[in-house]
């Protein structure tokens, strides 16, 4: 378990948004971690095979699913 129910909850208490918002503005947050994680460790290399630790082929190949999932999937 992540950290996205425990910021949907904040969100809904402290900042009073109601539960379908709350979510959208978790999947955000969700999203941009995700994507400042692939790009810090985009540039890394694997020191045995000197390959990156990402493999930029799937990463792009996965994107337009993941988005186009969380966005219908939120906006039920």
């Amino acid at each position: 378990m992540g950290g996205g129910p425990i910021v949907n909850i904040c969100l809904m208490i402290s900042m009073g948004y109601d539960a379908k918002l709350s979510i959208s503005i978790t999947y955000i947050f969700l999203i941009g971690g995700s994507i400042a994680s692939v790009w810090k460790n985009a540039v890394k290399k694997n020191p045995k095979t000197g390959r990156s630790f990402v493999d930029l082929n799937l990463v792009l190949l996965s994107i337009p699913t993941m988005t186009s999932g969380s966005l219908f999937g939120v906006n039920k």
